[in-house]
């Protein structure tokens, strides 16, 4: 870790010292008043080459204090605060350098980072989208605009990019991440597990990566493997509810159903508004023929989620059972409206409460 930071320490200061020179040149057009400006932006650059970083950005401060139209003191000010890992600041920074400078390349790339990093993916994106048009020549910025996709759930873009850049002759392991998420979003379990699988084995510390290969696998038929991946997930992400809910899924598969009722139990406690969590818990109350339970879980669902389907077919299968004929019908047919594959099952049962009311 010190490495590291000395290292990008050491690449700073290398780029500040080109900024340096830059910003020298820029200085002799300026009138006579930008130079105390000037005077305490050299500072902060001397500043920062003695490694005194607090310093320079009180120097920057008065630099901007004076002149606060000169772009390139919000740039380097922003690059100091990266140094200094205050993202807040830095991104104010560079946020200031873009509203006097709209064209500014180096700050789309420093911003488009730091929004990757504190989850502002949209505008992440954004920038990257510049990136990509006016620096066409360098690939990594497709990659990372995949990534800036991907985090967005635009999974179909996500992938466009990553094959343009692999056409451009990109190659990273990032590649199969990106690929294997973007599947999973689109719900490919198949296409997820060929991608990821790889990557997880180089790259075992993704949480990300773990949790979607592990739900995958359940969802293809691969238990002992989903249950493995979901297990490593869970040890770097213990408080994951949806992580619980494929447990119990498993554990239902495995005919161990106390287990899976304590892991439905504990999701709950997690996320007591999750939509599937308490669809499945309705579910697993339907199957211990627990009517009413069910009954009560289904209708939670349907409040989390008002388009949840499924829970309008449990609704009304179990209304059918109670003999409860209109409520039944009403919700079997608004499920059959919004499904787009047959269900026998609920067809019979429309089929005989039509019937009955002839």
């Amino acid at each position: 870790m010190k490495n590291n930071t000395f290292r990008f320490i050491i690449l700073m200061i290398a780029i500040l010292s080109l900024v340096s020179c830059a910003s020298r040149k820029v200085s002799q057009s300026q009138p006579q008043s930008s130079a105390p400006a000037f005077h305490y932006y050299y500072d902060a650059l001397s500043n920062i080459e003695q490694g005194q970083l607090n310093l320079a950005l009180a120097n920057l401060d008065t630099a901007i204090q004076l002149r606060p139209e000169f772009a390139q003191f919000y740039f380097v000010k922003g690059q100091v605060s990266e140094l200094l890992k205050d993202d807040g600041q830095a991104i104010r920074a560079y946020e200031k350098a873009l509203a006097y400078k709209s064209f500014f390349p180096e700050v789309w790339n420093h911003l488009s980072n730091l929004y990757m990093q504190t989850g502002r993916y949209q505008e992440a994106v954004e920038l990257l989208k510049e990136l990509t048009a006016h620096q066409p020549d360098s690939v990594d910025f497709d990659l990372r605009l995949a990534d800036a996709y991907l985090s967005t759930g635009q999974c179909g873009l996500a992938l466009d990019r990553i094959k343009y850049y692999q056409a451009r002759g990109g190659a990273s392991p990032d590649v199969d991440r990106i690929k294997g998420l973007a599947y999973y979003g689109e719900r490919k379990y198949q296409n997820t597990v060929d991608f990821l699988q790889p990557y997880a084995e180089a790259h075992p510390g993704n949480f990300q990566v773990q949790k979607a290969l592990g739900i995958a696998c359940i969802k293809t038929g691969a238990l002992e493997k989903g249950i493995s991946h979901l297990n490593m997930a869970l040890r770097m992400n213990p408080d994951d509810p949806e992580i619980y809910l494929y447990r119990a899924r498993y554990f239902i598969q495995r005919n161990k159903f106390p287990i899976a009722m304590d892991q439905l139990n504990f999701a709950l406690t997690l996320d007591s508004t999750s939509c599937e969590i308490l669809l499945e818990k309705g579910k697993f109350e339907l199957s211990r023929r627990d009517t009413l339970l069910a009954e009560s879980f289904f209708k939670k669902a349907l409040i989390a989620d008002s388009s949840c389907c499924d829970c309008y077919k449990y609704l009304g299968i179990i209304q059918d059972d109670l003999g409860n004929s209109i409520e039944a019908k009403l919700y079997l047919e608004h499920y059959m409206n919004n499904i787009y594959t047959k269900d026998p099952e609920v067809e019979k049962r429309l089929e005989r409460l039509r019937r009955s009311e002839r």
